[in-house]
């Protein structure tokens, strides 16, 4: 298979000189966890929630973040993407994606920007296939880990610093109550901004599993658990 077989359209783009809160309105509008930086029908960049979900990490009260959405998508945008031709096999643009620790490709064929190839695309084909691959076969045997407590900026370092998109968050007795993820840090409203608050997301109770918000101080350290 090509990779013209699997890629994603109509591509969402932004200009360079639109605002973060633009960008925010477009993803959310969309329902897309990246979109494409155009100027004047050339591709310039790629803005990801990893990218938005990085502006969180300051030690700013959140009053004082709100300025972040007036932003310029051009100071937050990953620069001269890697690209795919819509000839390119899914093969090596998984290989592609994987070297070089990226969720997309923007597709482009004679210069023009015709589609564009993300992870979502990947793993809902291979959802399709009749594979007989077990989960313990593909996972990974190391995950991070965070208390309820932490501050935002702490979780926000640890992801980085261990190039995660989610944290396990666990109780102190290590039983796992929740998770973050950057589509969480992303697309949070005021005043979760505060650097001592945090979101859980899931919260196991003896009849099932809610969703659950909840806010804290203080905060022992993450860590990177290996199985």
């Amino acid at each position: 298979m090509q990779v013209d077989d699997l890629m994603s359209g109509p591509v969402y783009t932004v200009s360079p000189d639109d605002t973060v809160s633009h960008v925010k309105n477009v993803m959310l509008k969309h329902k897309v966890g990246r979109v494409v930086v155009a100027y004047e029908g050339a591709l310039v960049g790629v803005i990801a929630k990893y990218d938005l979900a990085k502006m969180l990490e300051s030690s700013e009260a959140g009053w004082r973040r709100r300025h972040q959405d007036r932003a310029l998508a051009k100071t937050i945008m990953s620069e001269n993407p890697l690209t795919a031709s819509p000839e390119t096999s899914l093969v090596n643009a998984a290989q592609e994606m994987i070297a070089n620790g990226i969720g997309c490709l923007p597709v482009v064929k004679d210069g023009e920007l015709v589609g564009i190839l993300t992870e979502t695309d990947l793993v809902t084909y291979f959802a399709t296939t009749d594979s007989r691959v077990q989960v313990k076969t593909i996972m990974t045997d190391s995950f991070l880990t965070c208390h309820r407590h932490h501050s935002i900026n702490h979780v926000l370092r640890d992801m980085e610093t261990n190039y995660v998109f989610r944290t396990i968050v666990q109780e102190g007795n290590g039983f796992p109550v929740g998770i973050i993820t950057h589509t969480n840090l992303t697309f949070a409203k005021e005043p979760f901004v505060s650097s001592k608050d945090i979101v859980m997301v899931r919260k196991a109770e003896h009849a099932g599993v809610q969703k659950k918000s909840i806010r804290a101080k203080s905060a022992p350290s993450c860590r990177r658990h290996h199985v």
